[in-house]
């Protein structure tokens, strides 16, 4: 979420698109080290497009100047994880017959992590803005 936020739509989802294709074409950049179509078209594979997903999003909200202040970049991340987990747990549930129980799996063993990475994320966006201008101001 922090590559869409720092880069924008288009440039987040480029560089979203281009993880996934790196993992597919056998580097091993994905959890565990897993790497290849399977790892995309896996249970698991709707998390990884739901990430390409969530950067443009994120992109879109830093495009429109969320990422400057807190309140706001803290509820564009949230709408990124939101985005993630939308379409993650979907792809989960289907992959296992549509079982709610079992996609549930797939969610709620995540949510104070990802509360905590969304929370973080929130934080660095706009301290990375300020730091820009203090240095922008002293190198003119």
């Amino acid at each position: 979420m922090l590559v869409g936020g720092a880069f924008g739509a288009r440039r987040g989802l480029l560089s979203g698109m281009a993880y996934v294709l790196v993992g597919v074409a056998g580097a091993p950049v994905f959890a565990g080290g897993a790497s290849g179509p399977g790892a995309v078209w896996s249970a698991s594979g709707g998390y990884r497009i739901g990430m390409v997903a969530a950067a443009c999003v994120l992109g879109v909200a830093a495009d429109r100047g969320w990422d400057r202040r807190l309140l706001s970049s803290v509820l564009a991340m949230l709408v990124g994880s939101a985005t993630i987990y939308l379409v993650g747990a979907s792809w989960l549930a289907v992959e296992l017959g549509l079982d709610p129980r079992r996609a549930d799996l797939g969610v709620a063993p995540f949510v104070a992590g990802d509360a905590l990475k969304l929370c973080l994320a929130g934080f660095a966006l706009p301290g990375a803005w300020r730091l820009v201008s203090l240095l922008s101001a002293d190198a003119g």
